[in-house]
């Protein structure tokens, strides 16, 4: 069996072009998330990571956006429940929810609950009209500014105390 040898040249220039189309493609930008019945579009920057796995422990006393904490590869991470935070019902803790981890620049060991991560897009996914629309689904789209969704939380929080 004699396999076809190219020469090194030839795979140097493929190897070239690939990479060059590589760089040219655009990163996502947005990472789509459901809250109850509404998607939500979470900057990518302003996130760490997504958690397919977890259990939280609840917080005595604490308000409906505060769900607790959960251990995330040996560290404890706040859970903010995203519906409860921007006042629709709590997310049930189901196969398809996740935890969304905040990056660090955002808030120090964080996570949303979401209801279910629908996926990574780009800005041209998106139709940006008067209210986004995701090009791949359908669904109506929300852009989210996670650090008002986690002063909104706080703010519970306070009220809860007082």
């Amino acid at each position: 069996m004699a396999r076809r040898r190219g020469s090194i040249r030839e795979f140097q220039e493929t190897l070239a072009r690939k990479l060059a189309a590589q760089a040219q493609a655009t990163p996502a930008r947005w990472l789509l998330a459901q809250a109850g019945q509404s998607t939500y579009a979470l900057p990518l920057a302003q996130t760490a990571g997504v958690v397919h796995e977890f259990q939280v422990a609840p917080v005595p006393w604490a308000p409906a956006a505060y769900r607790g904490v959960a251990n995330v590869r040996g560290d404890l991470y706040d859970v903010i429940d995203l519906a409860a935070a921007v006042g629709i019902e709590r997310t049930p803790v189901t196969q398809n929810a996740r935890l969304v981890l905040l990056a660090t620049q955002v808030a120090n060991r964080c996570a949303l609950l979401v209801r279910q991560v629908i996926g990574l897009r780009h800005d041209e996914d998106l139709l940006q009209d008067e209210s986004w629309q995701d090009r791949q689904t359908g669904r109506q789209v929300s852009s989210l500014d996670v650090t008002e969704v986690l002063t909104r939380a706080a703010a519970q929080f306070e009220e809860n105390r007082s």
